[in-house]
């Protein structure tokens, strides 16, 4: 009997060990261990990296999110950040309860409301597609710059993040974007700071036209309908 391989090398303990460190020692490492923890999870749920190391990397994942609220807000914050970094879904993903999500954990089909008053946020609160809500996540998407890749500029985040949601418009809604009369498309994306962290992933997300105007329902397969 062989053991398996697998086609990625773990980055559990990194996660974990830069967790740990931002947390007790240097916050400025938070974000780091949350972003290669989550990057980590994703990988093992996939298949591609060892599944035995998935209590080390969501850790890691956990203290990266703690220490970068401390950093950002303060000490007490933390404290509450172990009730948002997740949420309650059912046995198809759906999420059937209101709560709050880091931005970097949103799914395709995910409904939620954007912060109020707020340029740059880490979560959003979420709930169930049924309620009136701000946004409806249709793709989410890295960006194919290596891990060592200098920041591209805005332009180039912005056009890469317009082509992409434009092309998964059409996929998701059933109708092409310059079609559907009252949806368009925003999206989230990695800015200068983020990209120095590791960040390049691009979150689609469905809006109204009319700014301030609620979603009702799911929009997958409507064809705006």
């Amino acid at each position: 009997m062989t053991d398996h391989q697998y086609p990625e090398q773990s980055q559990a303990t990194t996660a974990l060990v830069l967790g740990i460190v931002g947390l007790v020692i240097c916050w400025f490492l938070g974000p780091v261990a949350w972003w290669i923890g989550r990057k980590e999870v994703k990988a093992i749920d996939a298949g591609s990296r060892p599944p035995e190391n998935r209590g080390s990397a969501r850790a890691g994942q956990i203290l990266g999110i703690i220490a970068t609220v401390v950093l950002i807000l303060a000490i007490p914050a933390a404290i509450i950040a172990f009730s948002l970094i997740d949420v309650a879904r059912d046995a198809e993903g759906d999420i059937v309860e209101t709560g709050t999500l880091s931005v970097y954990d949103l799914e395709v089909g995910d409904c939620g409301d954007w912060p109020p008053d707020v340029d740059v946020y880490l979560t959003v609160t979420v709930h169930s597609c049924g309620d009136p809500h701000d946004f409806e996540v249709y793709r989410v998407l890295d960006m194919p710059d290596g891990p060592n890749a200098v920041y591209p500029g805005d332009d180039a985040v912005f056009g890469f993040s317009e082509q992409e949601c434009v092309r998964a418009f059409e996929d998701y809604v059933g109708i092409p974007w310059a079609e559907s009369p009252d949806l368009t498309y925003s999206y989230i994306y990695p800015n200068a700071e983020t990209w120095d962290e590791g960040d390049r992933e691009v979150t689609c997300t469905l809006i109204h036209v009319t700014d301030g105007t609620k979603l009702m329902g799911s929009k997958e397969d409507s064809e705006n309908a």
